[in-house]
């Protein structure tokens, strides 16, 4: 569970560097940026998203080249650091938050299990991306992203993104 005091204090760290967060949902559905949007002042930091459920959207609204999706799909390495880099070219913000997953109960495989959630951060200079894997029913998996997705960007923003993968 996300408490509130996680996003004031990303928002804090974010304010501090003057810089500003624009995020791209590909499964969640709208609940990481109903909980980045959610404590008072947070227009200082977070410009808002797409959410991008399904795959024509990251291709005609977020400029995700047809053959990533093809070769890849949407819950990979490749697609969510091609959509960190749309967001950021689209938005113009500092930090670019991306998450892509399979939420279940169908949709999974041995190599992209259920719960598989895949979060990348990008501030222009790198992209990092984290992997998760979460249990649970679909709402659960979504409010554990979404606030693992907060976790990591918060610790991204702060310098301090060792467990995270490059």
């Amino acid at each position: 569970m996300l408490a509130s005091h996680e996003v004031e204090s990303l928002g804090e760290a974010l304010v501090r560097r003057g810089q500003r967060l624009f995020v791209v949902e590909a499964s969640a559905g709208g609940a990481l940026q109903a909980h980045l949007s959610a404590p008072a002042g947070a227009s200082r930091w977070f410009l808002g998203g797409l959410t991008c459920y399904h795959d024509s959207l990251k291709t005609a609204l977020l400029g995700l080249a047809p053959q990533t999706l093809i070769e890849h799909g949407a819950v990979s390495e490749a697609s969510v650091r091609e959509m960190a880099a749309c967001a950021r070219r689209l938005s113009g913000a500092d930090w670019v938050l991306v998450e892509s997953g399979v939420y279940g109960p169908g949709g999974g495989s041995p190599e992209k299990p259920v719960g598989l959630v895949l979060i990348a951060m990008g501030d222009g200079a790198t992209t990092q991306l984290a992997r998760h894997q979460f249990a649970g029913d679909r709402a659960t998996i979504r409010e554990a992203a979404a606030a693992q997705a907060v976790r990591d960007l918060h610790q991204a923003v702060s310098g301090n993104s060792s467990a995270i993968l490059r």
